[in-house]
């Protein structure tokens, strides 16, 4: 059930236009999605070792393994976030070179790998629920964040047309980063001030990513 929800969530695009978009838009995201499952294929991939020593570590001490985790997370953030941005920036170029026949807006592309942002929370917060035998509540996280990113794309909809899966996947793996980060506040309740602590840092450090990014694009004149 973890494993469908989180497939679901991560690549809810392609399933939401299969549902309601005509057949231009679920071919696009069918060649959008495909091109998205490999990058974060092999991100998550990457984070394997990891999730392993996570949940070694939760066996012996949590401080150490909620240590672990978080000095992962502050090590490879600027990493993943530049190489997403990369991505995030050429997509639109690569696109209408090798599919000229497809007519794709770019911020499609660009949204849905902007979600990659947060993959370091997503792909090791998660372990520690599972590690603690949190399994329904990792369940609610999923769920709830799917149903964020379904419902923002029937309010999306009627404004921004097509582009809303796209808007709204993204959007979907913002809101699991969160809630993944929420709850681990609550699931070691006996060292809460040095896990707030670490959250706080996290954040701070994907806000002034994110804050970089977009001023230069402001800039650029891009935004």
């Amino acid at each position: 059930m973890i494993s469908l929800l989180w497939a679901q969530l991560l690549d809810s695009a392609r399933l939401l236009a299969s549902i309601y978009y005509p057949a231009e838009g679920i071919a696009i995201y069918g060649l959008l999605t495909a091109g998205y499952q490999s990058v974060y294929t092999l991100g998550i991939s990457a984070y394997l070792p990891v999730s392993v020593k996570i949940l070694g570590l939760l066996g012996k001490s949590d401080r150490d393994a909620v240590a672990y985790v978080f000095d992962v997370i502050h090590r490879t953030l600027p990493v993943v976030f530049a190489l997403a941005i990369i991505a995030a920036e050429i997509s639109p170029w690569f696109l209408k070179i090798m599919f000229p026949k497809y007519r794709i807006d770019p911020i499609m592309p660009q949204a849905i790998l902007y979600g990659l942002t947060v993959l370091p929370f997503i792909a090791t917060l998660g372990n520690l629920f599972i590690g603690k035998h949190r399994t329904i509540p990792y369940l609610v996280v999923l769920a709830v964040s799917f149903a964020g990113a379904v419902g923002l794309e029937q309010l999306l909809r009627p404004e921004i047309g097509i582009r809303a899966a796209a808007v709204a996947q993204a959007s979907g793996a913002f809101i699991l980063a969160a809630l993944l980060l929420f709850g681990s506040r609550y699931l070691f309740a006996d060292a809460l001030e040095e896990v707030s602590r670490k959250i706080r840092s996290a954040v701070i450090r994907l806000g002034t990513l994110w804050t970089a990014y977009a001023a230069a694009k402001i800039i650029l004149g891009q935004w």
